[in-house]
C-alpha cells in the first residue's frame, strides 16, 4: 500500500472572536426564528459558554437542570446558571424533542427494562416504536 501522508491544519484560533462580536452573535441568533432551533441552542452554548460542539452532541436532557424558575447546564461542578432568553431556547427546545418510548415507561411508573422485555416477548421492540432512524 503506498504511504499515506495527512496534511497537517493547525487548529489553533489566531484571532478569537471579541466580547463585541460574541455578543452580537448571540443576539442574532436569538433572535432568528429561521434557523433550526436545535442549532440556535448549540450556538447559544458556543457562545455563551465556549463549549466546543463535539461536548454539545455529548449532552442529554439529564444536562439540563430545573429548579422552579432557574436553569442550569451540568457542565461541571456546580451547575452553570443559564441566562435569559437562552434558558428560554433551551427549554423550548427540549420540549420539542420527542419522548422515546422508554422515557415514557418511566413517566408512567414503569421500570424501562421490564417493559423491553415484555415489549420483546410481545414480538414488537422499542426500537420499533421510538421516533428517529434507527438503522445505524
Amino acid at each position: 500500500m503506498p504511504r499515506l501522508v495527512i496534511p497537517n491544519r493547525p487548529t489553533a484560533n489566531p484571532h478569537p472572536m471579541g466580547q463585541h462580536q460574541r455578543v452580537a452573535a448571540l443576539q442574532r441568533v436569538l433572535a432568528d426564528a429561521s434557523t433550526p432551533l436545535r442549532v440556535r441552542v448549540a450556538a447559544c452554548l458556543v457562545l455563551l459558554f465556549a463549549q466546543p460542539v463535539s461536548r454539545i452532541v455529548r449532552m442529554t436532557v439529564d444536562d439540563v437542570l430545573r429548579e422552579g424558575q432557574h436553569v442550569a447546564l451540568r457542565l461541571g461542578d456546580p451547575p452553570t446558571p443559564v441566562p435569559e432568553p437562552v434558558a428560554d431556547l433551551l427549554l423550548n427546545y427540549l420540549q420539542a424533542l420527542p419522548a422515546s418510548a422508554p422515557v415514557i415507561a418511566r413517566a408512567l411508573g414503569y421500570h424501562d427494562k421490564s417493559t423491553t422485555r415484555i415489549a420483546a416477548d410481545a414480538g414488537a421492540p422499542w426500537k420499533s416504536y421510538a421516533p428517529g432512524d434507527h438503522s445505524g
